[in-house]
């Protein structure tokens, strides 16, 4: 489902770059602020969505067209059929996972 998505979303909307904001696994940023030390953990966190509900997580998006955008409604048709696609009884579970970095912060520099 998630694979879907994000196609749409690169099909349709030039800023978008991925799910994860633009930071990698082991992002330096990650690494540079706890000073190198910190402990990665995940959680399951899957969303059930309606379809109101997908819809206004997806337009949420900084990314997301708006409505007026050139091609705003090719972008809605394609996630309204991505939901048809997936939902089941009007409910659709989006695979979600929720990660936490757990460390002390390095000390500041400069």
């Amino acid at each position: 489902m998630n694979q879907a998505l994000a196609q749409v979303f690169r099909e349709h909307c030039p800023s978008f770059h991925g799910f994860t904001g633009g930071m990698g696994e082991d992002d330096p940023r990650i690494r540079d602020f706890f000073g190198g030390a910190y402990e990665k953990r995940r959680f399951p966190n899957p969303l059930t969505l309606d379809r109101d509900q997908f819809l206004r997580r997806c337009f949420s998006s900084s990314y997301a067209l708006r409505e007026g955008d050139a091609d705003y409604e090719a972008f809605r048709a394609a996630l309204e059929a991505l939901f048809d696609t997936f939902a089941s009884g009007g409910q659709l579970i989006q695979p979600n996972e929720t990660v936490a970095y757990v460390g002390i912060p390095a000390a500041p520099r400069g």
